[in-house]
């Protein structure tokens, strides 16, 4: 029987794949990122900004924002992007004042929706096989990120198995 944790991991799955299938990008080959930021942007209707600070997610005056540092390598800002993306999607109000355990907790989330959201597993299962600098390659980004979301994957695919 699936665990909680998996209940919810499918459940982002499932809102990534609308997500890129609205979009109409359902292979690797059509995820263009700054084009692809831009357009998830507009669909949620949140204003995508560059400036020189740290990224951020932010409502101002109830609309929502987010705020990419445009110092960063583009691996970084699609990273960041859905990074922040999902406390938007995930999350209500400000982290800042909410009692540490808590807000960590709403980071480990946003962590996990980014690895989902940049490297969705819908597009992975369309690979038998793949390695680390493939996914750094194909999916645009950093490596410790990668590593980690094909373990991720791999941890997935093992638990669909002894589940059956």
């Amino acid at each position: 029987m699936p665990t909680n944790t998996s209940k919810k991991t499918h459940r982002i799955e499932d809102i990534i794949q609308a997500i890129y299938f609205s979009l109409d990008v359902r292979r690797i080959e059509d995820l263009n990122i700054p084009l692809f930021m831009s357009r998830v942007s507009e669909y949620f209707n949140i204003q995508l900004h560059y400036y020189d600070s740290c990224s951020e997610a932010n409502t101002l005056g109830g609309d929502f924002h987010i705020f990419i540092n445009q110092n960063q390598c583009i691996q970084r800002q699609w990273q960041d992007f859905a990074h922040e993306l999902g406390h938007i999607l995930e999350h209500e109000g400000y982290q800042w004042g909410i009692p540490g355990l808590f807000r960590h907790y709403q980071e480990g989330q946003a962590k996990k929706f980014a690895h989902h959201f940049c490297v969705p597993s819908f597009m992975l299962r369309q690979f038998n096989e793949i390695v680390v600098s493939e996914i750094v390659q194909l999916f645009k980004v950093e490596y410790s990120f990668a590593l980690e979301r094909l373990e991720m994957h791999k941890n997935a695919l093992m638990e669909g198995i002894r589940n059956g």
